[in-house]
């Protein structure tokens, strides 16, 4: 099954004027699907939703939230007429910039009366990772991070598992990790890099921080200090765990970036 990940590479001015203009907002489903159907795909996976957020087109002020609402879903109906699925990126709920809301997944996913207000997204690709970065180093995805994105999605105020909506997320894992100086500084690295800098760095211990979940080493580099964290199969595992206890799918960044054995997990 082919689902690939299609950015709307317009400026801010035009992705803002795409979601006032309905006739625009339509020219470019209507592209997107054709697209789809030319080159055989089963459907698009959107990413989208994180640039308006972080350029902050939903602000209440703009009142272009219900726009880009009707947009993502009346993408899904063309393509569903057609055959095809839709999974939408969605940024992490604690985060920069980020202000999706469990209203937003209810209004994105759940069924409507009539076709003018179109049909729900199949899958919602949670992006649980990258909560550090080089201007603030740290672990890629603290576990009690990603649980509480989960559980702001899928947990009512009584404390309740929306069941029936779980198997329509699918939990962000990273196969990339970091090389990050300290204080700040440095940036992603992928698997080949990550056995290169075992090498070279030959770290006396990797640590294994409990209350992340995640492992990690420190070098000194040009006389810089460094931390590396890389995803390991126990850290993993971890969020594996947690998307069985929450019955939630996952949905890697990104494949061929981390190491051989890790596909063994799945």
């Amino acid at each position: 099954m082919m689902v690939p990940r299609v950015v709307i590479e317009l400026s801010a001015e035009e992705q803002v004027e795409m979601l006032r203009n309905e006739a625009q907002a339509q020219a470019v489903i209507k592209l997107l699907a054709e697209e789809c159907r030319a080159m055989g795909l089963d459907g698009l996976t959107l990413e989208a939703w994180p640039t308006w957020e972080r350029g902050g087109f939903l602000q209440p002020q703009h009142g272009l939230r219900p726009r880009a609402i009707l947009f993502v879903r009346s993408l899904a109906h063309r393509l569903h007429g057609q055959g095809d699925q839709l999974i939408l990126v969605v940024p992490p709920v604690e985060g920069v910039g980020s202000v999706t809301s469990r209203q937003d997944f209810h209004s994105l996913s759940a069924p409507q009366t009539g076709n003018s207000l179109g049909d729900p997204v199949d899958f919602f690709s949670l992006m649980t990772y990258d909560a550090s970065n080089p201007g603030s180093p740290g672990p890629s995805a603290p576990l009690p991070w990603v649980k509480e994105n989960l559980e702001h999605l899928l947990v009512t105020e009584n404390g309740e598992i929306l069941q029936a909506a779980a198997p329509r997320i699918l939990l962000g894992l990273n196969f990339f990790g970091n090389d990050f100086v300290l204080p700040q500084g440095g940036g992603p690295i992928i698997g080949h890099e990550y056995l290169s800098l075992l090498e070279s760095a030959k770290p006396k211990v990797i640590v294994w921080d409990k209350q992340v979940s995640e492992h990690y080493f420190d070098y000194v580099k040009n006389g810089q200090r460094r931390k590396v964290f890389f995803p390991t199969l126990q850290s993993i595992q971890a969020r594996l765990d947690l998307a069985h206890e929450y019955g939630v799918g996952i949905s890697i960044w990104e494949i061929g970036q981390g190491l051989d054995y890790f596909y063994d997990l799945l």
